[in-house]
């Protein structure tokens, strides 16, 4: 393997294989670095957005997206406990009142055939953990230590660039390296951020009937909210956030059970307790809200979760890491492979600012007027009166 490359990704997921599969395509040396084995999941709603779907043609992924899709999603149901749910369909403004499907894509599968897609492009894909050695500008190194056979540390191989592009998720090891994690506060009366935690798991139902086919179905309470949609093979995909003070954060299954009792609609589809031992491919992300200070440096540049996340609502992680890789990649297009510095940085970081951190500005919005039943219960019935709001929220959804 060659030790220089134009830019290293540090992460194979949705964002890092899509930077790598585009930087490639313009010209660029690319390595991708994962850690992880192939076929491993992750914390996730696996709702993919309509609106991605001109980056998907541009980088010829819709066909796997349509092999892999395990349901598509066409609405949005909200469920305060005592009241008649806010039913909405998915619309974006480009489409203005016509509803269009977004995808169920199992995360597994998805990100195990972008990083086949980079590897036909040319991609050096290397299995191996990344430790950075960021320098104040030139090239940048990284180390890599392979695993070997009996999962001991391996050789360690040096490789450099001008360019470390971090695709590693919340708390980035990329971000923390290049000294872009927030600092604490230095006010008197520091505000923090309520820190909440996210989860993901399958399960079979009790009742299919209970819950509608293609619908993101939201239900909600003071200590978070849970997502649930049916995919193709009946089973249910559910994804919740928690917040870190909640107890059932110590075990979030008493979170489902929570929900359950609030809502017959969840518990009918959902059956009796315990979920546990009926639970499959469980897993847990956290904590979030994640926001680094720049999302770009002369050395560095962050994409996907990597470069800032707030709560989930309806698939929002997944289409900010291909639209954060793609304004990455309009970017890069622009310039000399490899040539990247502070100017370049600065265009990534304003358009990222324009394209995503007002997108994830609404989505906080929306978060926050959810996680309180009391104050989303008054829409609700204003929902029922003033049929122009369902819409209106839909399409601060699909915006998001």
């Amino acid at each position: 393997m060659d030790d220089v490359f134009d830019a290293i990704v540090i992460g194979a997921a949705i964002s890092g294989s899509m930077t790598a599969i585009s930087l490639t395509r313009a010209g660029w040396r690319v390595a991708l670095i994962e850690k992880r084995a192939p076929n491993n999941s992750k914390a996730c709603g696996c709702c993919l957005s309509p609106r991605v779907a001109p980056i998907l043609e541009s980088a010829g992924l819709m066909k796997d997206v349509q092999r892999l899709s395990a349901g598509r999603v066409r609405r949005v149901r909200i469920h305060v406990s005592g009241r008649p749910p806010i039913e909405t369909p998915l619309i974006t403004p480009s489409t203005r009142t016509q509803p269009i499907a977004g995808w169920l894509v199992p995360r597994a599968q998805f990100d195990d055939a972008l990083r086949q897609r980079a590897q036909h492009a040319g991609v050096r894909l290397v299995s191996a953990r990344a430790k950075l050695v960021l320098k104040n500008s030139g090239m940048q190194t990284v180390q890599l230590r392979r695993s070997s056979e009996n999962n001991h540390a391996g050789a360690t191989k040096i490789i450099r660039s001008p360019l470390v592009i971090g695709a590693d998720g919340l708390g980035s090891a990329v971000a923390r390296a290049a000294g872009l994690n927030r600092q604490p506060s230095r006010s008197l009366f520091p505000v923090k951020p309520r820190q909440k935690y996210g989860f993901s798991f399958d399960i079979a139902p009790a009742d299919p009937a209970a819950l509608l086919p293609q619908t993101i179905e939201m239900f909600v309470s003071s200590a978070g909210y849970l997502g649930v949609v049916q995919q193709a093979n009946t089973m249910l995909h559910v994804g919740a956030l928690v917040q870190r003070r909640a107890h059932s954060l110590r075990d979030p299954f008493s979170f489902v059970a929570q929900l359950a009792q609030q809502h017959p609609a969840l518990r009918q589809a959902l059956g009796e307790s315990p979920f546990r031992e009926r639970a499959i491919d469980f897993h847990a992300a956290g904590p979030m809200p994640w926001r680094p200070r720049h999302v770009a440096t002369n050395r560095v540049a962050l994409v996907g979760d990597a470069a800032g996340y707030v709560e989930p609502f309806t698939g929002e992680g997944m289409a900010w890491a291909l639209e954060s890789a793609d304004l990455l990649a309009q970017v890069c297009a622009a310039a000399t492979p490899g040539a990247w510095n502070a100017a370049t940085a600065a265009r990534y970081e304003n358009l990222w600012r324009r394209r995503i951190a007002g997108r994830q500005r609404i989505c906080k919005s929306l978060s926050f007027a959810i996680a309180r039943p009391a104050a989303l219960s008054v829409l609700v019935r204003i929902a029922n009166i003033a049929s122009p709001l369902p819409n209106a929220l839909s399409r601060r959804v699909a915006q998001a």
